[in-house]
């Protein structure tokens, strides 16, 4: 009969050899308990390895203890991947123990968290297992299905270790057709030669040949067998390369520790001997198996093992009941959720029926605010109609009167003439005052705009105002300092400041003979201070006072260019200064 092989995925390096195996099972006995509560994954890891170690000497009954104390905690981290790797282990055990289909229940848990992680790699493993599982049961065409399946799960994932152990199992399948089962063992035996694992598997899987070979000699008149590259032609050739393949399976599993399949292949060995009739060494081989098969294999071990199962089985129990109080805590905790979410619900109630109170009230403000605004307009409307008939009737008085002296011009007397210009001036007056009017409503509504802040040369705005004052008459003005100095604000704001200052300042020297207006720039630390000067009369201390405190004068039809001039300058960072001069006027803008 040939050996099945079984596969564990370790997570520490295997001993190599059963004296260092317990000194590592000892040195594990001394660690575990000296791991903090809290690290409680490493502790499970550390009951894992150490049922390890205990399989690979055959202690069977610790290895069960070890992994069940695993499993405990795995489950309680809800370790999927530790859950698996242990799972897959204890039905290594199970397996051990000819309990298949307790192993069966093992691998497909195992199987099923592989599968939902996607691992690949794991899944072929453990559909390897399923495979051995059912040929040890005899299903031989199930236990073809699934190794077929990890086959080609372990050539895609080119994992020569994987495929050599599927390929030495699924040769056993082929029991009577020697020439393709020892094609196919010899072929993972080229594979397991160069692949380094502390695995049993190229210990069974030599051994295995080894059977192969015996069993051509014991059965060989029945099986009719034709000599091949592989098939020696006679009897003593075939046991030769049997004794060759078992005595190298023997040595690897004492190399390794392996109890079990040492004493297996031991025992195999020993029909061999007997064959050749050497019964001496026969006695003696047969003689150790049954004695470490014994040991491995007692019932008061089998008896140990299911108590352990027991107390695993308990173990979930409790932590089905575990998780069942805390679910009915659970549920409590959200009763209790649902109770401050329907007082929260009462509450948000309560703060919308009064925001709609609120609402309602404000609304009632709003529209005896909106009934102000219309009002508001139409006194608005009302303004703009008087103010209408206040600027046409002058225009139209004066168009009239310069149309009747350009068309007759005897008509009327001088005083008639005189009466007119008389009236006509009283009107201009009363225009520009209107005007003026306009002017300061309009000042009035500056909080409306916004400026555009970009970088202005100081150059761009004196040339702007070289050409604007062109035209002007009996005034000399001269720009100086604006070299290659820059502004960050708005250009339009600052024309309209540098123009009404340039206006006031025209206005201011109109009379004055060799009337002069000197615009300058200079960089002080890190503003820039932009000056202008005339020579005029000087502004009114009254229009100064009033500029200065930010208030507005009783009349309003004079010197209204330099409120507008405040203000703009406000909107765009811009401080203004009344410098002190012996004569005219000095205004100096500072720009940050």
């Amino acid at each position: 009969m040939n050996r099945v092989v079984f596969f564990s995925l370790l997570l520490i390096s295997l001993s190599s050899n059963a004296q260092h195996t317990y000194e590592i099972i000892d040195s594990m006995l001394k660690a575990i308990p000296l791991i903090p509560a809290k690290e409680e994954r490493q502790k499970a890891i550390a009951f894992h390895d150490l049922a390890t170690q205990y399989m690979h000497v055959a202690n069977y009954v610790e290895a069960a203890s070890n992994y069940s104390n695993s499993l405990t905690i795995a489950n309680k981290l809800k370790d999927s991947l530790l859950i698996a790797l242990i799972y897959r282990n204890m039905g290594v055990l199970a397996a051990s123990q000819s309990d298949y289909k307790r192993q069966m229940d093992y691998l497909q848990k195992a199987l099923a968290i592989y599968e939902i992680r996607k691992d690949s790699l794991r899944t072929g493993d453990a559909l390897k297992q399923i495979g051995d599982n059912y040929l040890n049961r005899n299903d031989s065409v199930m236990a073809d299905r699934y190794y077929r399946k990890a086959l080609e799960v372990h050539r895609h994932n080119k994992y020569r270790l994987g495929e050599a152990m599927v390929l030495s199992n699924l040769a056993i399948l082929f029991s009577s057709d020697y020439e393709e089962k020892l094609k196919m063992a010899l072929h993972a035996q080229e594979i397991l030669d160069t692949v380094q694992t502390d695995n049993p598997i190229p210990a069974v899987n030599a051994g295995n040949i080894g059977v192969g070979y015996l069993d051509m000699v014991r059965y060989g008149e029945t099986l009719n067998l034709k000599p091949s590259a592989i098939i020696p032609a006679t009897r003593e050739g075939r046991l030769e390369m049997s004794e060759k393949y078992l005595r190298k399976a023997i040595a690897m599993s004492q190399a390794k520790g392996d109890v079990e399949n040492e004493a297996y292949f031991t025992g195999v060995l020993a029909e061999l001997q007997e064959v050749k009739g050497d019964f001496e060494n026969a006695y003696r081989n047969i003689r150790f198996y049954f004695e470490k098969n014994d040991s491995i294999y007692s019932q008061a071990n089998k008896n140990q093992i299911a108590d352990l199962r027991n107390k695993q089985e308990m173990d979930r129990k409790n932590a089905e009941l575990a998780a069942s109080e805390t679910e009915i805590k659970n549920q409590r905790s959200r009763m209790l959720a649902l109770s401050g979410g329907i007082l929260l619900l009462l509450v948000i109630g309560v703060l919308l029926y009064r925001q709609s109170a609120l609402r309602k009230k404000n609304n009632e403000t709003l529209q005896q605010l909106n009934n102000k605004l219309a009002e508001a307009n139409q006194v608005k409307a009302r303004f703009f109609a008087i103010l209408s008939h206040d600027l046409r009737s002058p225009i139209a008085n004066l168009v009239s009167f310069l149309q009747l002296q350009q068309t007759k011009p005897g008509l009327l007397s001088a005083e008639k003439i005189k009466e007119h210009e008389t009236r006509i001036t009283h009107n201009a007056q009363s225009l520009l005052e209107t005007m003026e009017g306009m002017l300061l409503w309009s000042k009035r509504q500056m909080e409306h705009f916004k400026p555009v802040i970009r970088e202005v040369s100081v150059q761009s705005l004196f040339s702007y105002l070289s050409n604007f004052f062109a035209t002007t008459d009996d005034v000399e003005f001269s720009f100086s300092g604006s070299g290659d100095l820059v502004l960050n604000t708005d250009e339009n704001y600052v024309r309209t400041i540098l123009q009404n200052l340039t206006s006031n300042a025209v206005k201011a020297v109109r009379n004055i003979d060799y009337a002069a207006i000197e615009w300058s720039a200079k960089q002080e630390g890190g503003n820039i201070v932009l000056s202008i000067t005339d020579n005029g009369p000087g502004l009114p201390d009254e229009h100064a006072k009033a500029f200065l405190k930010g208030t507005a004068v009783e009349d309003s039809r004079h010197g209204l260019g330099l409120y507008i001039v405040r203000d703009l300058a406000a909107a765009i960072d811009c401080r203004i200064r009344l410098a002190d001069t012996r004569t005219g006027t000095r205004i100096e803008l500072e720009f940050g």
